[in-house]
């Protein structure tokens, strides 16, 4: 009893400790700051050519959540199999800026998720089409206001 007491508190104490490290609640990254950006985004396939363009408008909350609406069309037509149009999004950013965005929030799967660094002047990084069979295509993007 006395182990798994020990273990218990042990627990509690990493989560305490972890939890301590993520910054204060109901701030604001300094990557972002709260309300609403607008972004025209190019993203682009694993060979680096242009598939998809259009804009992205995202609301930074004062709790690092990251609402918003989107609109993407292929340039090309090896973007055609792609969930692409326009719609809402939901996300997170962290206090560093590492931000997490489902273009499909409400989708099982045919998720389209965005990864990477938001600041205010710029967010880039990684997109996944992710399906029931796992990652489909991706590619990387940069989104400028």
């Amino acid at each position: 009893m006395t182990r798994s007491l020990q273990a218990g508190f042990t627990l509690i104490l990493t989560l305490f400790i972890g939890c301590s490290n993520t910054g204060p609640t109901g701030t604001t990254t300094d990557h972002a700051s709260s309300g609403e950006h607008l972004y025209q985004y190019t993203g682009r396939n694993e060979a680096s050519a242009i598939v998809v363009q259009g804009w992205l408008r995202l609301n930074v909350e004062s709790d690092n959540r990251i609402t918003g609406s989107w609109h993407l069309e292929p340039v090309n037509d090896s973007s055609a199999n792609l969930p692409l149009g326009d719609g809402t999004l939901l996300g997170e950013v962290d206090t560093k800026g590492l931000a997490s965005i489902n273009l499909h929030p409400t989708f099982a799967d045919n998720n389209l998720i965005l990864t990477g660094i938001l600041q205010n002047d710029l967010f880039d990084g990684q997109w996944s089409w992710i399906t029931f069979a796992g990652p489909t295509k991706q590619g990387v993007f940069e989104a400028k206001p």
